[in-house]
């Protein structure tokens, strides 16, 4: 609805109390017809004026409750949002999400001694907890973990006939255990010419001499 006149003013009508108390009241009794169907121009006020909505500066949005979808024009479509340092929602370079996946790296950092940087949970009383890497292609699938200076990786190498090995360096540059499909078990610092018999010294250490 629209919101009309109580009373068409005319030059030289008197205004009295009654009547700009009708008008007060016609505005207050309808609020919704001051902006159906029109652009609201100027900011949102909250009665405690620490807060609006419209305004840039220091001054930011409260809360917001919604019963359906939010549209934001500034964020990029198939983009996680993320909050910058002053606290707005903003497009995230660093992760791209398509389906039900992140298609970009993610750095996961832990500040305390004791806290694990990433733990992967299962709550459910029959449940288990798995870690899941894996490649669409003829990629190698591998996990990379470094400590001092050291790395080691774990995983199925595709160029090996998908055998799985553990080696030190980057994936596949120095393969130290590996096992075929077939269940076959290779060293490669104990390979040598002809058969030899491995044996273990008083450290646990295999040799093949």
């Amino acid at each position: 609805m629209s919101l009309a006149r109580v009373t068409n003013w005319t030059t030289g009508q008197v205004l009295t109390a009654a009547a700009l108390n009708a008008e007060f009241n016609n505005i207050l009794n309808n609020p919704a017809s001051l902006i159906a169907g029109a652009t609201l121009t100027s900011n949102l006020i909250f009665t405690d004026a620490t807060y609006d909505i419209g305004q840039s500066g220091a001054t930011r949005p409260r809360h917001l409750y919604l019963s359906g979808d939010a549209t934001i024009g500034g964020l990029t479509s198939g983009r996680l949002p993320t909050v910058s340092t002053a606290g707005l929602l903003v497009t995230s370079g660093s992760f791209l999400y398509a389906d039900t996946s992140l298609s970009r790296t993610i750095n996961i950092t832990a500040s305390a001694s004791t806290s694990a940087a990433f733990a992967v949970a299962n709550t459910h009383a029959s449940g288990n907890a798995f870690l899941s890497a894996g490649v669409s292609g003829t990629g190698d699938a591998f996990l990379l973990t470094t400590s001092d200076g050291a790395s080691w990786y774990t995983g199925v190498d595709s160029s090996a006939s998908d055998q799985f090995i553990i080696g030190t360096g980057l994936p596949g540059s120095a393969d130290k255990f590996i096992i075929s499909t077939a269940g076959d078990v290779k060293i490669p610092g104990l390979a040598g010419a002809g058969s030899r018999t491995v044996v273990a010294d008083a450290n646990g250490v295999l040799s093949a001499p």
